[in-house]
């Protein structure tokens, strides 16, 4: 066949014929896996499927086998039995893995949220002890607490300013 861009006919012919998935995972395939530090916590989520993509057709595919020839009545040889038994523990150790990660990033996801907060009152009692118009005893004295309660007061006159805004 005639060369194309992706280097010959046979590959431009599966490239058409594969689902949008296999053809993201082709294009990380090429790219690399690993997550850039520029992904939030659901990108590298969806990283995390992407590179197990192939490995759940597979196991699709097998998964068909396995019905079919049950369908058919067809009782698979000790060694063909014992291949399938390999592939589903294979492919559950797989999905574990892929939970496991998904639940890294989750927990990576929480810590960075909650340091995140954290970040803020912390800023919120700086901005606070740096207030003129307070005594020492009243720059010392504001809590965590507190510090959320102004946060809360500060997005609702935010949300009322934008309502004002958009009325307008």
């Amino acid at each position: 066949g005639e060369a194309g861009p992706l280097g010959s006919a046979a590959i431009q012919a599966v490239v058409q014929s594969t689902d949008f998935r296999t053809k993201i995972y082709c294009m990380f395939a090429k790219l690399g896996f690993e997550p850039h530090c520029s992904l939030d916590f659901n990108e590298k989520k969806a990283m995390v499927d992407i590179a197990a993509h192939i490995e759940n057709r597979k196991n699709k595919i097998w998964e068909h086998m396995e019905r079919l020839l049950e369908s058919e009545g067809i009782r698979p040889t000790s060694a063909d039995r014992a291949r399938l038994i390999a592939v589903e523990h294979a492919r559950a150790q797989r999905q574990a893995s892929v939970e496991q990660q998904h639940e890294q990033i989750s927990e990576e996801a929480r810590q960075w949220l909650e340091q995140d907060e954290m970040t803020f009152y912390k800023s919120l009692l700086r901005k606070k002890d740096r207030d003129p118009g307070k005594s020492e005893t009243a720059k010392k004295t504001l809590t965590i607490t507190q510090a959320k309660m102004y946060k809360v007061r500060m997005l609702e006159e935010s949300l009322a300013r934008a309502k004002e805004l958009n009325a307008k």
